[in-house]
C-alpha cells in the first residue's frame, strides 16, 4: 500500500466517524509497524543532533510517515477499545433533580395497592394491560382505551401508575351524551415512570340519582359515568376505582350552634365532606380567645389546629368546642383535619368584637 494511499483511506475514514475500523485498514498499520525501518537518533553533548542539507531532509521526510503510521496505530487502537466498550462518544452522567425524579423501579401495583391509600373503599372497576416490572414495547403512539360504564353513586377514590413511554390520562364524563367536554368531570394527567398515583372526587358524581338537597340546580342526574385512558401503545399500565360507603353519599343534617354569650361569631357553620375543614379569620383587635366549634359524622378522629396549638376531637360529635389563645388584630388560620373522610362542620367565634371573616 503506498503512503499517499494509505493517507486518503485513513483521512476517509475518520471523517465518516466510525465506531470501528475495517480490518485491512487495521492490518495494513500493524504491517506497517513492523517493516518500516527505525533510524537511530543522533545524539551528541547538546541532546539531540539536527543535521542540515540533504541528509537532514531526506531523514525528516522519511520518517514523516512512520510518524504518521504511528499516530493512526494509536488511533485505530483507541476506536478499537471504544468498540469493546460498547460505546462510540462518551456520554455525560447527570443526576436527576428533585423536580424531576427518576423513574421507580418498584413493580407497578395491583388494585390493593393502588387504593391502599383509601382503605374504606369498595372496588368498582380494575383494569390493566402489560407487564408489572417493565413496558410492553418503546411504540409511543397514543390509544384512547374505554374502561367500561359506571354508577358511582357518591364520592370515590382513584389508583393508577404506568411505566413506559410518555404518560396517561384518566377521564371520567358524565355518560348520557358524552359531549367530550361538556361532561368531563374528572381529569388526571400522570408520567409513566411506575410510579402510584391517588385521587379523590369527594362529591356526588355527575351521573348519579342520589338525593341530595345540595346538588346545585341543573346538575347532571343518572346516566351513570364512563371511563377512559389515553396511554401510549407501548406502556404498560394498572387502574383501580373504588367508592366510599354509603353513608358519606348524603349531607348530614347538624344542629345549628348558638353564639356563645360575650362571644362574636367569625365563621358561620361551613360543612365540607373532605379530610381537612380549613378557614382563616381575622381576630378582633380586643379578642384574646377563639373559640371553634367542631360537628362532624362517622367514627373519625379530628384535630384541630389553629394558632400554633392543636388538640383532639372524637367523631361522631354534635358539637365539640375547643379554644385557643390568640393575639388581637392577628390573621388566624383554622384547620381541621382528619385521617378518614369525613363530614366536618365548624363555626367559629371570638371573645371581642365584630371582625371581617375569608373562607
Amino acid at each position: 500500500m503506498s503512503e499517499r494511499s494509505f493517507d486518503q483511506r485513513a483521512r476517509a475514514w475518520l471523517e465518516l466517524g466510525p465506531s470501528r475500523a475495517p480490518i485491512d485498514a487495521v492490518e495494513a498499520v500493524l504491517s506497517a509497524i513492523e517493516t518500516v525501518p527505525q533510524q537511530r537518533p543522533m545524539f551528541g553533548p547538546g541532546g539531540l543532533r539536527r543535521r542540515s542539507g540533504a541528509a537532514g531532509r531526506r531523514r525528516f521526510a522519511r520518517s514523516g510517515p512512520a510518524l504518521a503510521l504511528v499516530a493512526a496505530a494509536g488511533l485505530v487502537a483507541a476506536v478499537l477499545v471504544g468498540t469493546l466498550l460498547g460505546q462510540r462518544t462518551p456520554e455525560v452522567a447527570t443526576t436527576p433533580s428533585p423536580s424531576n425524579p427518576s423513574p421507580s423501579t418498584t413493580p407497578l401495583r395491583d388494585t390493593t395497592g393502588l387504593l391502599a391509600a383509601y382503605p374504606e373503599l369498595a372496588v368498582r372497576l380494575s383494569a390493566s394491560v402489560g407487564f408489572a416490572d417493565a413496558p410492553i414495547s418503546a411504540e409511543t403512539a397514543l390509544e384512547r382505551i374505554e374502561l367500561g360504564h359506571l354508577d358511582l353513586q357518591g364520592p370515590f377514590g382513584v389508583g393508577m401508575a404506568c411505566r413506559g413511554p410518555g404518560e396517561l390520562t384518566f377521564e371520567i364524563r358524565w355518560s348520557v351524551d358524552m359531549d367530550l367536554d361538556r361532561d368531563l368531570f374528572m381529569n388526571r394527567q400522570i408520567p409513566c415512570d411506575g410510579r402510584p398515583t391517588h385521587d379523590e372526587y369527594l362529591a356526588l358524581p355527575p351521573g348519579t340519582s342520589a338525593p341530595d338537597p345540595g346538588r346545585p340546580p341543573g346538575a347532571p342526574v343518572g346516566g351513570g359515568q364512563e371511563v377512559t385512558i389515553t396511554v401510549a401503545a407501548g406502556a404498560s399500565w394498572r387502574v383501580a376505582i373504588g367508592e366510599y360507603p354509603a353513608a358519606l353519599r348524603v349531607r348530614p343534617n347538624l344542629p345549628p350552634v348558638d353564639t356563645t354569650d360575650g362571644w362574636t361569631r367569625l365563621l358561620d357553620e361551613k360543612l365540607v365532606l373532605d379530610r381537612i375543614n380549613r378557614s382563616v379569620v381575622e381576630v378582633p383587635a380586643g379578642a384574646t380567645r377563639l373559640a371553634v366549634i367542631v360537628q362532624c359524622t362517622l367514627e373519625a378522629r379530628v384535630s384541630v389546629i389553629a394558632a400554633g396549638a392543636w388538640t383532639d376531637v372524637a367523631c361522631p360529635t354534635d358539637a365539640a368546642r375547643v379554644e385557643f389563645p390568640v393575639t388581637g388584630g392577628s390573621t388566624v388560620e383554622v384547620r381541621a383535619r382528619s385521617e378518614e373522610v369525613t363530614w366536618i362542620q365548624l363555626a367559629i367565634e371570638a371573645n371581642g368584637a365584630t371582625s371581617e371573616t375569608s373562607p
